[in-house]
């Protein structure tokens, strides 16, 4: 089992048990098969599991796992392609969009519980009343957040203007 990285769960990478399947005597495994074994060997490989402990654990042979760790680190390492730079900014449009929906779910949360509030008072039904304020002010945080988050990402220079000015910069220091 390793640490994913992105949400800090513990997640459990396939072993030499889960790969049996794909033992072949003579000949190359099938389009089918060699997908599997991609995604397998990905799952190690954004774990930042060197090739030859992939290859010990999982039972594939090391040129096998040197091939595909070798593909995915020159894809890596092409960084200012246009297909990499779009890629980059749509993401960052869909994260935003993202951020923008969760701003707005959680700003109808926070009028939803400013309403409870409201009823409860009114009410006199004052047990409820500290969780509430203690949902309202848990909401008001994740707002911060999420605004902060926005602002960083709409701020973030994409890469091909750091690529540009980088390039200005190369012909006004020649």
């Amino acid at each position: 089992m390793t640490l994913d990285n992105n949400d800090n769960h513990v997640t459990a990478l396939p072993n030499k048990d889960d790969t049996n399947q794909f033992n072949h005597v003579n000949g190359r495994p099938s389009k089918k098969e060699q997908l599997e074994i991609e995604k397998i060997l990905q799952q190690y490989y954004v774990n930042s599991i060197s090739a030859y402990i992939t290859s010990k654990k999982t039972g594939f042979n090391i040129k096998t796992v040197n091939k595909y760790f070798n593909e995915w680190y020159k894809e890596s390492a092409q960084l200012e392609t246009p297909n990499f730079i779009q890629k980059c900014k749509e993401e960052k449009a869909r994260v935003l969009m993202s951020l923008e929906n969760q701003i707005c779910t959680l700003d109808q949360d926070k009028k939803d519980i400013q309403e409870l509030i409201y009823t409860s008072k009114k009410t006199g039904n004052l047990a409820y009343l500290e969780k509430f304020y203690k949902i309202k002010l848990k909401i008001i945080e994740n707002l911060g957040k999420f605004f902060a988050a926005r602002i960083n990402l709409v701020n973030a220079v994409t890469a091909d203007t750091v690529f540009d000015l980088e390039q200005k910069e190369e012909k006004n220091g020649n």
